[in-house]
């Protein structure tokens, strides 16, 4: 059974995150399902697709690590906004996001449409940066 699929990431790297994100999306699209990518910074487009205006912006900027890490918090409900416009016309059957330090983008838009969230998660993230000691909000 085919399922139409709204992939949400938080990438804007181009290394093997991005690898990882376009090879699950070919894979999902190859085993037949309908997938659509919800990103300020696209990593799969493809023929009919185009990237999202700004998508340039937001891969090149760098901040201090506690400017990051705030916006990262506030990213939540901008993605959460990406999610529930691109499900207007998409209708998606399930939610599948990969995992982001502090992003609860895909649980809010989840909740919010009735549909399943399918999360992704590659690493500890919290334990990694508290590690690093690059966590400053280690509350939330």
């Amino acid at each position: 059974m085919a399922n139409r699929v709204l992939y949400h990431h938080r990438i804007r790297a181009e290394d093997g995150q991005a690898v990882h994100v376009r090879e699950m999306i070919a894979a999902m699209r190859a085993a037949g399902h309908e997938v659509l990518e919800c990103a300020l910074v696209p990593k799969a487009v493809g023929q009919n697709e185009k990237p999202a205006n700004g998508s340039r912006f937001w891969s090149k900027i760098t901040l201090p690590r506690l400017a990051t890490e705030s916006t990262e918090i506030l990213y939540s409900q901008k993605g959460r906004s990406m999610i529930l416009k691109a499900a207007e016309d998409f209708r998606p059957d399930f939610i599948y996001e990969r995992h982001a330090l502090h992003c609860r983008s895909g649980l809010l838009a989840a909740r919010e449409l009735s549909v399943p969230l399918i999360l992704e998660v590659n690493s500890p993230m919290c334990d990694e940066m508290e590690e690093l000691g690059k966590l400053n909000f280690k509350k939330l």
